[in-house]
This record gives C-alpha cells, structure tokens and sequence, in this order.
C-alpha cells in the first residue's frame, strides 16, 4: 500500500487547516496538503509548541508546549482549550511528546515525567514515576490501546494496559556506543526503530529485548523523527531538512540507509 510521507515543523504559532475565524466565512480545508491557514497566534502569550497527537480521525488534536502547557481541540482545530500539567508547570519541565490511542486514552512525558489521561485530557495522573527518576521521557508510541512504549536517553518502557503500569528494558547500544536515545518507532509490537545522538540507530525485532545497530555513515548527524512504513522500512528526519530511509542493498543482501532529497533545509521535527 502506498504510503505517503509528511514532515512535521512545529514552531511558536499553531497551523492547522479547515478552520474559520468568528465572523469570517468558514475556510474549507485540502485534504492533501497542498495549502495551510494559521487560525491562531500566539506569539506574546503560548509557550512555544513542541509536540502533537491526532485521534478519532482528526477531530481530536492535542499539541504540547513548554511548562507543561498542551491545547485541545475536538472540532478538527475550529476551537481550542488550554490547560497545563501543574506539576510540569510548577517545575518549568515541558511535555516533550504526546501520544493517544483514541480521543479518551493517551500520555504525555516530559523531564522526570509521564502522565496518563482516561478523559481526553480534562484530568491526568502521574505514573511511573519511581521508574523514570530525574530521566527524560524522549517519545511515546502507542501499538494499540494495551501495548504502548515510552522512551528515555538509555532505556525503553513498557505497558501492557494502556499505560496503567510499566516495566523497563535497558537499551545496552547506548552504553556501549556512547550516544543518548532520541526517538522511536514501530511498525507493530516486536519491530521498531531508535534514533540516537551519533551516527547510529538501533532496531528491535523482539519488542526491545534485543537490538542490532547500524550506522549512517555520515558525521555530525542529529535525527529528531522516526516513523515506521513496515517491520522492515524506515524513515528518519532531523537537521538541515535531511530524510533518509532504510533500503534493501542493490544486491538485497544487507540493509543500509539512502538520503532522500527534500526541498527544505530547515530543521524537521518529526516525520509520520
């Protein structure tokens, strides 16, 4: 099946698309992506945006931004609610990342932080938290409404129940290679990907017990998003609009990793 790639910028103002202003004529949205419409700035007064999750085909979105501080829509981005993580915010840590499983189940981490809504967001509770320690929560990943993963600079964390609970895998690479875990992704329980801060990435193929690494072969890379296309092809994204993708060799006897050209040389965030 055809799969189409988008990269994903966020910056200090939120831009959606199909949405109207009051009293202006409603604006009807591209469904490729072709055009975009900013319906809200907030450059003097909302934290910079770091991260979002989408659910119940687009109606629900949620984008996390500094001290804790996330906005809500539930009318595909028509109207907005703000609320924060008041021990996030008391603390000065930000949500790093967001992940929902539908419109009622997701989490957010940040800085020595995981926190797991039933409600959609309108109330949050901690978890986890003995495990995490002073650790960053990188990324989050939801397979299903049961099995989700969460990811730290050197370890992988693992649910079973939407998040409820969790148990860790220490992700041995990092140690022994040096590099810090910076973002993941996976295809389905078993196969998955993690970015790292040097040339490497590492994949799983048994849910984390285990994982192989292989190199970019480039110096000074820096890759901030992963996405997954199958147990066996992946993209990542990160400085100077650089994509790349995981490949069979010419002779099919070994994998390796091709930069994709982009039009862009800006940073990309993430990529799905």
């Amino acid at each position: 099946m055809r799969r189409i790639i988008y990269s994903l910028i966020l910056a200090s103002v939120l831009i959606l698309i199909g949405c109207e202003k009051p009293g202006e004529e409603k604006i009807e949205p591209t469904r490729d992506g072709t055009s975009w419409t900013i319906i809200r700035t907030y450059t003097e007064s909302m934290p910079e945006l770091s991260c979002c999750a989408i659910a119940n085909n687009g109606q629900f979105i949620i984008a996390g931004a500094a001290r804790g501080f996330f906005y809500i829509s539930t009318d595909a981005g028509r109207s907005w609610k703000e609320d924060s993580i008041i021990y996030m915010d008391t603390l000065g840590y930000g949500i790093e990342c967001i992940d929902f499983a539908n419109e009622n189940l997701g989490l957010l981490g940040g800085k020595a932080s995981l926190f797991r809504t039933t409600d959609g967001g309108n109330s949050w509770e901690p978890k986890a938290l003995d495990i995490i320690g002073t650790q960053t929560i990188m990324d989050i990943e939801f397979i299903d409404e049961n099995t989700v993963y969460a990811l730290t600079g050197s370890r992988l964390l693992v649910s079973n129940d939407g998040g409820a609970t969790w148990t860790e895998k220490e992700i041995n690479l990092v140690s022994e290679l040096t590099v810090a875990a910076r973002r993941m992704a996976f295809a389905d329980r078993n196969h998955g990907i993690v970015t790292t801060s040097g040339e490497w990435v590492f994949i799983t193929s048994d849910g984390g017990n285990t994982w192989n690494a292989e190199s970019l072969a480039l110096e000074n890379p820096s890759f901030t998003g992963a996405t997954a296309i199958d147990q066996d092809h992946y993209f990542i994204c990160g400085d100077g609009g650089k994509i790349m993708k995981r490949t069979l060799s010419e002779d099919s006897t070994e994998w390796k990793w091709v930069e994709v050209t982009t039009p862009v040389t800006t940073v990309l965030n993430d990529i799905a």
